[in-house]
């Protein structure tokens, strides 16, 4: 397990697993086909038994993790593929050495269906099973969090700096889906000769949000990570 990313990317270009890319790149359809390609190639070994079996034809594919240091319009690098690979998956979740995601699937039902213990020694080794759960629940920083060295509030912050990527071409592009040809530039928002605006999401990200009520609580008793 890592305790940052940061020592995690550390770990992949260690290992091998790690492709740094310094030229200029654009998040439009650029960084994605770059990625398209990588993640279909052969990844960086050994491959795992538990890959071998779980996946045998396409155990060995993920290519390399990808850190774009210079994303045009943007102050920050970007990292992608980074859990492309069976390899690098399971370095992530610390089973690489331990029967892979098997290792991680069996004790997780163990966890789910435990058995009741028959005697004290039993008990004592349950305890020691259990114990890791209690580490498990979110931590609070306040402003030591490695995600909170640069903030910005108010008029200062700007959506379009992040890498938003756009995919596929036609994307976002109403026109190609039989509206008008001049649909796009009536959406509300939008300044129509933004082109580059257009067809870009926000996937799969991961929001953590709290009940109002606990708003000014130090410590919340709701949290929720969708």
């Amino acid at each position: 397990m890592y305790p940052s990313l940061r020592e995690f990317v550390q770990a992949l270009d260690d290992a091998g697993h790690l492709v740094r890319i310094d030229e200029p790149v654009s998040p439009l359809l650029e960084v994605t086909q770059i990625a398209d390609l990588v993640s279909k190639s052969r990844a960086p070994g050994p491959y795992s038994a538990s890959s071998k079996t779980t996946d045998p034809r396409f155990h060995d594919r993920g290519g390399h993790a990808l850190l774009f240091n210079d994303i045009e319009g943007c102050d920050f690098p970007v990292l992608i593929n980074a859990y492309g690979s069976y390899k690098r998956t399971e370095m992530a979740l610390g089973c690489a050495d331990h029967r892979g995601f098997e290792g991680v699937g069996d004790t997780i039902g163990n966890l789910v269906k435990p058995e009741p213990p028959r005697s004290l020694g039993e008990a004592i080794a349950k305890a020691r099973q259990f114990a890791p759960l209690l580490k498990i629940g979110p931590k609070r920083t306040m402003k030591e969090g490695a995600c909170q060295e640069v903030v910005k509030t108010g008029g200062e912050i700007d959506l379009t700096r992040l890498p938003i990527l756009r995919c596929w071409p036609l994307d976002g592009d109403l026109g190609a889906v039989g509206y008008p040809p001049d649909t796009n530039a009536g959406i509300p928002g939008i300044d129509p000769q933004r082109h580059d605006l257009r067809g870009r999401y926000i996937t799969l990200a991961g929001i953590h949000t709290i009940h109002a009520e606990d708003k000014d609580a130090k410590k919340p008793s709701s949290h929720n990570v969708g």
